[in-house]
């Protein structure tokens, strides 16, 4: 892949499900969850996707991941259709593409230790060969997250919500990904935290050259971290530009009425 291809192409993608109602269950109409969304993000950049809930944010990003199935339309990732990975191939694709989710509480066994939760995955994915090498590995990717060693033993109860988040960013960077699907990962913290979140994720961003995906119903948060914002209603990208550009000169009016619930206009 040349530096100008993207990393990540989204083409004319659908996702529809049958409303089953009635007699017999059946189908009664179609739900186009993902209405013909296109898109392509660079390499090293970051794109926000913004919406309210329900307008297929969380579906298209399920598509992406190939945890739904799409309709039609294509998802491309490094130039290969992902629909058609198969074995090693697919085996590539799901420790290049990693997620951090919402919720800090719910997506942390809280029976498991930090070293199992974060290293668990470089063993399944052999890279990392016994117990001792695991742990100097998840230690390494704790510092970088702004945690320590001392937590390895320790179990998420024991951590802040915002700590907890930062484990949830080390387990997404233990297999060493090219795109990371943030999805809504500060929407759980307190504002006074969640700067903080997207400061690492921008120093993370840098150090390692992450692509990112940045999902999120707050305009305000997507300004603050994104290069190019896409809009979404109703299962449509409505707008796509620049972020400065989308907060300057919106031209689509549901993000001008996104815009008017910013308690204060980003600087």
């Amino acid at each position: 892949m040349s530096s100008a291809d993207p990393l990540l192409s989204v083409r004319d993608l659908r996702v529809e499900f049958d409303a089953r109602r009635g007699l017999f269950f059946r189908p009664r109409a179609v739900i186009r969850a993902v209405d013909g969304v296109s898109f392509e993000l660079p390499a090293g950049k970051t794109l926000g996707l913004v919406g309210e809930s329900g307008c297929g944010k969380t579906t298209l990003t399920r598509a992406i991941l190939r945890l739904t199935r799409a309709t039609s339309g294509r998802v491309l990732f490094d130039g290969r259709d992902v629909a058609t990975l198969r074995g090693s191939q697919l085996q590539r694709f799901r420790r290049d593409v990693q997620v951090v989710f919402q919720d800090p509480y719910g997506s942390l066994n809280p029976r498991l230790s930090v070293d199992v939760i974060v290293g668990e995955a470089l063993e399944v994915h052999g890279l990392v060969r016994g117990r001792v090498q695991r742990r100097e590995r998840v230690a390494q990717l704790l510092r970088q997250v702004g945690l320590s060693a001392d937590d390895l033993d320790r179990r998420p109860g024991a951590f802040s919500g915002g700590q907890r988040q930062r484990i949830v960013i080390a387990r997404a960077l233990a297999l060493r990904p090219r795109l990371v699907i943030c999805d809504e990962p500060v929407s759980a913290l307190d504002v006074s935290i969640q700067s903080q979140v997207l400061n690492l994720l921008a120093e993370l961003q840098e150090t390692h050259g992450l692509t990112y995906l940045f999902i999120s119903h707050n305009l305000a948060v997507v300004w603050h971290c994104s290069d190019e914002i896409a809009v979404m209603h109703r299962g449509r990208i409505v707008e796509h530009g620049p972020a400065r550009r989308i907060f300057e000169a919106p031209q689509a009016e549901y993000t001008r009425t996104l815009l008017a619930a910013v308690p204060a206009a980003p600087s």
